[in-house]
């Protein structure tokens, strides 16, 4: 299955978890396993007790309580999540997603396009219909084979993004969709987006969609998906620029997700330092919809100079 990051080389798969929040995780380490207690933690932080069949529908204050293990690295995509988030997204979804591109990055343009973390190819194969030379990066396996096996025109490449050199100015725009850039610690996602710029010919564009960091200040903590095959218990903590979500999923397993998260200023800032300039901020894959805190997610258009 798709794995969109990895912790740093020469790392373990929570050293970032750890540098975010490091005394919970002392207290984690401390407890040994499992959930950490009501008392654990930083004094600073709000309490609250852990999971149990009494709480689960409970309206009460979760945000201390992040996991103290989970079964998978870091940032790695589980077959669970794909189950329950991924199969089955519509078509028309998928197109409207495409349309957003086009529009921003009209393909008479630009029409060289890299699809970077393209995982099974949904977005790279309605890019390649809409007359665009798709390139998708890809660094899990499995997820390349099932986009070869769809076909529909694009080129894919199993390759890590921290590891791949492109050859300058061989795109005319770039997009990283579905939340995949901001895996890493500030100066890898800075080396990661310098190096995208580098392969951009002068005018083209990359198009980013990440979370936006004022709607999960306000929502940190607990929320259950209520989903066909079970519920799904999602955890979610802010702490600075990082959110750190956790999903537990009702057949036992977990995942442990974290990401640099920006705001306009914090993005017009960074990608300056990859010499790339920043177009107004855009949200729900819509152009003329601004960002605002009532909305997950914020979609970012960087231009090369």
């Amino acid at each position: 299955m798709k794995r969109k990051g990895f912790h740093e080389e020469g790392e373990g798969p929570y050293s970032a978890f750890r540098s975010v929040i490091p005394e919970l995780w002392a207290a984690a380490d401390h407890a040994g396993k499992g959930w950490l207690k009501a008392d654990a933690g930083p004094a600073h932080l709000p309490r609250g007790r852990p999971p149990n069949e009494s709480s689960l529908s409970g309206k009460w204050d979760y945000r201390v309580l992040m996991p103290a293990a989970a079964p998978n690295p870091l940032n790695a995509y589980s077959p669970e999540w794909f189950q329950f988030f991924h199969e089955g997204i519509p078509e028309v979804r998928t197109a409207q997603e495409a349309g957003f591109i086009s529009a921003l990055c009209p393909v008479a343009d630009f029409p060289r396009i890299l699809d970077v973390c393209c995982g099974m190819g949904r977005h790279s194969r309605a890019l390649a219909s809409l007359g665009y030379a798709v390139t998708g990066i890809e660094r899990d396996p499995a997820a390349v084979a099932a986009a070869v096996r769809q076909s529909g025109g694009p080129v894919y490449r199993e390759m890590d993004i921290r590891d791949w050199r492109p050859e300058p100015e061989s795109f005319d725009a770039a997009v990283i969709l579905s939340q995949s850039f901001g895996f890493f610690g500030a100066e890898a996602n800075l080396e990661i987006l310098t190096r995208l710029a580098a392969a951009l010919r002068p005018g083209g564009r990359i198009v980013l969609d990440l979370w936006n960091p004022a709607f999960f200040l306000t929502r940190q903590g607990r929320r259950d998906f209520v989903l066909p095959g079970g519920m799904v218990v999602e955890t979610k903590q802010m702490t600075g620029d990082r959110l750190t979500v956790r999903l537990d999923y009702p057949g036992g397993g977990s995942d442990l997700f974290e990401w640099q998260t920006f705001t306009e200023i914090q993005m017009a800032d960074f990608a300056g330092k990859a010499g790339l300039g920043v177009m107004p901020a855009l949200t729900d894959y819509d152009p003329a919809a601004t960002p605002s805190p009532d909305r997950p997610k914020i979609q970012f258009v960087l231009e090369r100079g």
